[in-house]
C-alpha cells in the first residue's frame, strides 16, 4: 500500500552510477546523497530505491529482473551502472547507532505507475554526507543494473 513502512527484514536496491562502486566493491556515500535541487527547485527529500520483496518471490534473481525491467521502462540504463542492495533493518540500525543525533531513517513504499516496487529512504537531507556514508557502509551486495553488465 502506498506510503506504508517496509518491514525491517526486507531489502531494497538503489540504482547508482558505476563510478559510485570502487574496484574493491565498496560503495561510496555519494551513491546515497540527495539532490540539492530537483527540477522544480525543491531539495530531494528521499533516496529512491526499489523494494525487492514487493514481488513476493524469494528468488533474488527474479526480484532483480523485475526491478531491472521497471528501471529500463523509465530511462536508459548504462551498462556500467549498478544496483546496490541494502537490508532495511541493518541500515536503519547502523545509521541510528553511528550518527551524532541518532538519525531515524524510514523506508516507505511509494509505488509509481511504471515502477510498482518504488520506495524511498526518508529521514535525512541533501547536505547529510555522514548519513549517506553510513547508509553506504551497509550495502550487502552489488548487482549489475542490466542483465549483461558486469
Amino acid at each position: 500500500m502506498k506510503d506504508d513502512t517496509i518491514p525491517a527484514e526486507h531489502c531494497v536496491v538503489r540504482h547508482c552510477r558505476g563510478s559510485h562502486v570502487l574496484a574493491s566493491g565498496r560503495v561510496v556515500g555519494a551513491a546515497f546523497l540527495l539532490r540539492q535541487a530537483m527540477p522544480d527547485g525543491r531539495p530531494e527529500d528521499y533516496a529512491s530505491v526499489n523494494w525487492l520483496e514487493h514481488y513476493g518471490s524469494r528468488d533474488g534473481a527474479a526480484q532483480l529482473a523485475q526491478v531491472r525491467k521497471e528501471l529500463s521502462a523509465q530511462r536508459a540504463i548504462s551498462k556500467s551502472s549498478k544496483l546496490v542492495e541494502l537490508n532495511i533493518g541493518r541500515t536503519c540500525i547502523n545509521v541510528a547507532a553511528k550518527s551524532p543525533d541518532g538519525c531515524q531513517l524510514q523506508v516507505r513504499h511509494l509505488p509509481l505507475e511504471r515502477s510498482p516496487s518504488h520506495a524511498g529512504i526518508f529521514g535525512y537531507a541533501p547536505d547529510d554526507e555522514l548519513i549517506a556514508d553510513l547508509i553506504a557502509q551497509t550495502v550487502m551486495a552489488v548487482h549489475p543494473a542490466t542483465p549483461s553488465s558486469g
